[in-house]
């Protein structure tokens, strides 16, 4: 594998690869995110739906006096007898009146309507069995109290003077949040559309995703609200998911984009160091090449203090000291050269034997 090579799986393993594993956790985190403050949000609204619940019913209580001290209904009620009708005329009866006011508490002016005007008059007996009702089926948030003759209990009497729409308007006009109200399986009110029966939402408590039949989708929390003697009334809080949909995606454009701008920084530096690594490495490659043809004329230009630097110094300092080890054979090959010279001289010129072999090891020994 060529040095090139090597640099650019270095690069992949130890910027591409993070890189990767990074977004894949920013991706995921924003989501949970978006996610999370979603879900903080309707748990306020459910905090927000509860409130008014009970302010709505704590406002029913003066109906649910006036009700139960009419005589004609106790009445009724110890004959057992016309209990309908009594309910109907009740009704009816607080259904003129004029004065207007607010429901007190946190709803303000959200849940204004007529003062003490029952919307719903119910009478359970003490086993919890309906006896007779009159008015809007749909009335939520009841005032109860036992009705009693003669040290008997006749029954549970609950008066409402909320309806299940009036009800979720008020919780969405505070909370913004998309509201549904049930009595067992039965819809009320709601403030979204496609919304079915109470099985289309799943189970109450924590947050969770669901898609209405109109294929809208919503992250929801239901919770039960105990509404003796009757079935107890669950609220739905909904938000839109299209719009965290659409902000976790604007979060992952903006991560994508920040990853992108930095993979491309980090492969021009990348892009940079690599030719000024190699630049370097061929500096070395055509110096030692030059050393091998016997040119020292050329050093190895040395910039900076890194290991590269301090590599072409030892380089230079190396090929000093061989040139001058070169030279200095050379210089030797010459004085060798001179000498076997002046051996041929001396032969040439006749003298003895002994002289010829003295002068032979004299020369030799010198040479070496």
């Amino acid at each position: 594998m060529s040095f090139r090579a090597r640099l650019r799986l270095f690069f992949v393993l130890l910027v591409i690869v993070p890189m990767i594993a990074l977004a894949v956790v920013l991706f995921t985190l924003t989501a949970r995110s978006e996610t999370g403050k979603a879900d903080a949000g309707i748990s306020a609204g459910t905090r927000t739906a509860f409130a008014l619940y009970e302010d709505a019913a704590r406002a029913a209580e003066p109906a649910l006096r006036r009700v139960a001290s009419d005589r004609g209904l106790r009445a009724t009620l110890t004959a057992r007898e016309g209990v309908d009708a009594q309910l109907e005329r009740l009704v009816g009866a607080a259904a003129v009146d004029p004065a207007r006011e607010p429901i007190a508490g946190g709803a303000g002016g959200s849940l204004e309507r007529f003062a003490g005007r029952p919307v719903l008059i119910e009478l359970h007996a003490p086993g919890g069995e309906r006896i007779a009702s009159a008015g809007d089926p749909t009335g939520v948030a009841p005032a109860t109290a036992p009705v009693a003759a003669e040290g008997q209990t006749l029954g549970v009497l609950s008066v409402s003077i909320t309806s299940a729409d009036q009800l979720a308007r008020g919780v969405q006009e505070l909370t913004g949040l998309a509201v549904a109200v049930y009595s067992g399986d039965r819809l009320l009110a709601a403030t979204a559309g496609g919304l079915g029966d109470r099985g289309s939402l799943g189970q109450t408590g924590e947050p969770h995703d669901v898609e209405a039949a109109n294929g809208s989708e919503y992250r929801a929390r239901v919770e039960s609200i105990p509404d003796p003697p009757g079935p107890p009334v669950e609220l739905a809080i909904l938000q839109d998911s299209s719009g965290i949909d659409e902000t976790i995606s604007d979060n992952r454009l903006t991560i994508a984009g920040l990853l992108v701008a930095f993979l491309l920084l980090a492969m021009l530096a990348a892009s940079g160091i690599s030719r000024a690594l190699t630049g370097q490495i061929r500096t070395f490659l055509d110096a030692a090449r030059r050393l091998a043809r016997g040119d020292f004329a050329h050093p190895v230009p040395v910039t900076g203090r890194d290991e590269f630097a301090e590599l072409g110094r030892e380089f230079n300092s190396m090929s000093s000291q061989l040139e001058t080890k070169i030279e200095e054979i050379e210089r030797k090959r010459e004085e060798l050269e001179a000498t076997i010279r002046r051996v041929g001289d001396a032969l040439a010129t006749g003298l003895d034997r002994d002289g010829v072999v003295a002068l032979a090891v004299r020369q030799a020994v010198d040479a070496c």
